[in-house]
């Protein structure tokens, strides 16, 4: 599923990935995105939830973005969520 990145470095999840992802109650999850080809693991990322939407954010850490060039409005591609703890 392809998202966009925002300025500040999150990933908009929609309600059917979080329910099907079961990150629903989860606080910190383990994501993996592909972005220009390549595959970004980024463990431990922090969930935030929003009061007026259903679905979830996704912060991706500054020194990943530096290291693999993601920069805010980019497209990646959600590979796998998995809930942490």
């Amino acid at each position: 599923m392809m998202r966009k990145v925002t300025i500040d470095g999150r990933i908009y999840v929609p309600v059917e990935l979080v329910i099907a992802s079961g990150i629903g109650s989860a606080r910190y999850a383990d994501v993996v995105i592909r972005h220009n080809g390549r595959e970004v693991v980024i463990p431990n990322a922090r969930i935030y939830r929003s009061k007026s939407l259903h679905g979830v954010f996704i912060k991706i850490p500054r020194e990943v973005m530096i290291e693999y060039g993601i920069h805010g409005l980019d497209y990646v591609e959600i590979v796998s969520i998995k809930p942490r703890g």
